[in-house]
């Protein structure tokens, strides 16, 4: 039996106006603007999956991380080819019935600083335990009945794909086509100083996601 139709969105946000809401929540944490892209899908995952269950719940963000110069014990160089990566995770766990995207902010800031803290003094074993204790957590909020909503995000942002040339030219547009459920993928847009978001649902949640009101107020029109 076939499984419910998988699609796949570009969104692009306008950070201009997502660095300008940030300023005026909390001026001590200063963001990158993919945590701050971070943010507001996450935000709006969960608002998704609240309009579902009826209630907040928490949440899970798997992220992937690049593990390429962050280790000094295990020295990865940041041209080394293969898969240097792990993944961490962000947590949410909600305390009323209310949630903003800026909630989210430092709940991501401070789960990637920690973790690339931990690594960069971390040996091998210590880095493979984390992974190991890490999948085990992520496979149990993929469970339907775990109570938990997880989502997996991975950014590519700081990538030079705009600058790939196999002999044709460069590309005059990079996307993700990988359609894996429940998935964020972050791209730098091609003038640099963007980013574009293709998030994979299932058709049902997409709806949703799209009515969320942080993702229509910040979204880009180009």
């Amino acid at each position: 039996m076939d499984g419910p139709k998988q699609i796949k969105e570009r969104i692009s946000i306008r950070l201009e106006e997502l660095f300008k809401e940030n300023a005026t929540t909390d001026r001590e944490i200063q963001p990158t603007r993919v945590t701050l892209v971070t943010a507001v899908i996450w935000k709006a995952l969960i608002s998704m999956a609240q309009a579902i269950h009826g209630q907040l719940r928490p949440s899970l963000l798997v992220i992937v991380i690049n593990l390429r110069g962050r280790t000094a014990v295990v020295p990865i160089s940041k041209n080394a080819f293969g898969n240097s990566w792990t993944t961490l995770i962000a947590r949410f766990t909600p305390t009323g019935n209310i949630l903003e995207w800026f909630h989210l902010v430092p709940l991501l800031s401070n789960a990637v600083r920690n973790t690339a803290k931990f690594i960069s003094k971390a040996s091998s074993e210590e880095i493979s335990l984390l992974a190991a204790t890490t999948f085990k957590e992520e496979q149990e909020g993929f469970l339907k009945n775990s109570g938990i909503d997880a989502f997996i995000c991975t950014s590519w942002s700081k990538l030079p794909a705009y600058d790939a040339d196999f002999g044709w030219g460069r590309p005059s547009w990079v996307s993700s086509a990988r359609r894996c459920c429940e998935m964020i993928t972050l791209l730098d847009s091609k003038c640099g100083d963007g980013i574009e978001a293709w998030v994979s649902l299932n058709e049902k949640d997409m709806y949703e996601l799209e009515r969320d009101k942080d993702i229509c107020t910040f979204i880009s029109s180009q």
